[in-house]
């Protein structure tokens, strides 16, 4: 990107449930010039005969800003690879996703927030959903140079288990070089509230309605950093089909 320059960028990924299967990979590598802003969105609704293999790498010069939004929802198996590299300082990245596991389905996240330079400040939160007997895999590293001083990063990963069958693996993880640096991370993992369900059964809605609304409200905090209406809609939306029985 140039400097100074703003960019909103949307990508879907998608393909037709009584398509064939096949393995994608797709790779994202963007340089965000000094002083420039990119909110990047990518929604992935891929079916379930499908293996994907996402990429995806950002260094941030000077006083840039970069705000990523991932919603992934599809696929049989898919290994997620983000790195956002502050590389200047003054820069700040943001990286916001969500999962919904299904049936046997295997989500694997690996992220990377790397400073190597002054007052940068980086922000991470994965939330992930997880139905039938799917399993998910998040391990985050916050890497803090020498030279990165004053450094503000923070890393979150959030599970939801629906099935008793479900399964979610966590590795948070620092490495601090640097003096004068506030890092923190943290990962929990919790199972639906039963109270909540009951609630919301003893006013007459179904159970895989209550379960559609919980979720929705469990994703709502990275659905609304999407930000345009349009692909608010469609978000909401795919969420809301996979609880259609």
């Amino acid at each position: 990107m140039e400097p100074h320059s703003e960019v909103t960028l949307v990508e879907r990924m998608s393909s037709e449930s009584n398509a064939s299967g096949g393995f994608v990979t797709n790779l994202t590598n963007a340089i965000i010039g000094e002083g420039a802003k990119l909110r990047r969105i990518l929604i992935q609704d891929f079916n379930s005969k499908v293996t994907l293999h996402n990429l995806e790498n950002f260094d941030l010069m000077k006083d840039s800003k970069l705000t990523n939004v991932s919603l992934h929802l599809g696929c049989a198996e898919a290994r997620l690879e983000t790195k956002g590299s502050i590389l200047k300082s003054g820069a700040e990245f943001e990286n916001f996703s969500l999962a919904l596991g299904q049936r046997d389905q295997l989500i694997d996240l690996r992220t990377m927030q790397h400073h190597l330079a002054s007052n940068g400040r980086s922000n991470l939160v994965c939330k992930n959903a997880l139905l039938d007997q799917s399993k998910s895999i998040f391990s985050g590293m916050i890497k803090v140079e020498n030279e990165a001083r004053f450094t503000d990063a923070l890393q979150t990963n959030r599970n939801l288990l629906m099935s008793d069958e479900a399964e979610a693996d966590s590795m948070p993880g620092l490495e601090i070089s640097a003096n004068e640096v506030k890092c923190s991370h943290g990962a929990t993992t919790s199972r639906i509230d039963e109270q909540e369900l009951f609630y919301l059964l003893s006013r007459g809605i179904k159970k895989k309605n209550a379960e559609k609304l919980i979720a929705l409200g469990f994703f709502e905090e990275i659905v609304e950093k999407i930000g345009l209406d349009e692909q608010l809609e469609l978000a909401r939306n795919l969420i809301t089909q996979k609880f259609v029985s």
